[in-house]
């Protein structure tokens, strides 16, 4: 089986990154609900993972995704910070946490749609 090579540009990665955050994340302030695992602490274990994998399922392809990095998390941050969501970068210092991905996140408070919290427990 061949996999294909996808590059995702600037408006492209854009739009997609919109799709992403309405698709896995409820960015509903006033909902109330309870998720277990609690995932309201480090959520994702690898952001641009996760999005791979939302990608290649909404897509329906098997592929190797390639994107800017630094331009996903600034579009991804935009998006949060417009949806009033809190977050705070975390840093990782042991070996074990960076093998896990360096891009974590600590929220105050983040719920997670169905299809991200299957695509959470995917990647776990």
């Amino acid at each position: 089986m061949i996999v294909r090579e996808i590059k995702l540009h600037k408006e492209e990665l854009a739009a997609l990154v919109l799709l992403f955050v309405k698709a896995i994340i409820i960015l509903d302030r006033g909902w109330r609900g309870k998720q277990i695992p609690s995932l309201n602490r480090l959520f994702p274990c690898d952001i641009i993972a996760l999005f791979q994998l939302w990608y290649k399922k909404s897509q329906g392809v098997k592929a190797h995704i390639v994107l800017d990095e630094e331009r996903f998390l600034r579009y991804f941050e935009k998006l949060l910070l417009e949806g009033e969501k809190k977050y705070e970068r975390v840093i990782s210092k042991s070996a074990y946490n960076q093998s896990q991905g360096e891009y974590k996140y600590q929220f105050n408070s983040l719920r997670l749609t169905k299809q991200g919290l299957e695509l959470y427990l995917n990647l776990l």
